[in-house]
């Protein structure tokens, strides 16, 4: 438990979202451009960041292996592929990012923060079953997929573009600001999927404005 602990401390600090924004703030690639006469900002379609997404990723990971429901708090840790494989990964600087385990994220500007374990989504047509954990709370999403079907494709990027990159390799990406997914993306199934939740292993709430 120890381990974890330091294990996420050491992450947190790298991936924390509002520092995140913060450092590329004034960048002079995010082409942002601040009104003095209004206070208002206006944002450009998308900005470029600079970060270590191997270290994200595991801060990610490990926020979720925390996220335990109350029965399995009280009976111990589930053995399973899936979390198998995410513990591994977070309790291993050189393990690389499993091929069957995919992060997307996204840009999320919204105060309701969700985790969401063990969710699978399908289509009434067929074609498979998206399977993972969500985690969502201002101002990103993550959605961590455990063995997604090569036929399926979603509109969001990728987290870690080369998973055998080293913990501390640091890759640029860019984070698209105008069109971000809606409030309940990806969760809420559309006219032609369905979506399982398992009750316990929900979470949702919104910070009370101070």
């Amino acid at each position: 438990m120890s381990r974890h602990r330091n294990n996420q401390y050491r992450y947190d600090k790298t991936w924390n979202s509002h520092e995140i924004m913060r450092q590329n703030w004034n960048s002079p690639h995010t082409g942002l451009a601040v009104s003095s006469l209004n206070g208002t900002i206006a944002l450009p379609n998308e900005i470029t960041v600079v970060l270590r997404p191997q270290k994200i990723a595991r801060a990610v990971v490990g926020h979720l292996l925390a996220a335990n429901a109350v029965e399995e708090a009280k009976t111990g840790i589930v053995s399973a592929p899936f979390p198998d494989a995410l513990r591994r990964y977070f309790l291993n600087d050189e393990e690389a990012l499993p091929d069957n385990i995919d992060i997307y994220w996204w840009i999320y500007p919204y105060r309701r923060q969700v985790v969401i374990k063990g969710a699978g989504k399908m289509t009434m047509k067929g074609g498979g079953t998206i399977f993972g954990h969500i985690l969502k709370f201002l101002p990103l999403g993550f959605w961590v997929l455990w063995e997604r079907p090569a036929h399926v494709s979603l509109q969001v990027p990728t987290l870690v573009p080369d998973k055998r990159m080293g913990i501390d390799e640091v890759a640029q990406t860019s984070i698209a600001l105008n069109s971000p997914p809606p409030l309940d993306f990806p969760e809420a199934p559309m006219d032609d999927e369905a979506t399982l939740m398992h009750a316990e292993s929900t979470s949702v709430g919104t910070p009370r404005k101070r």
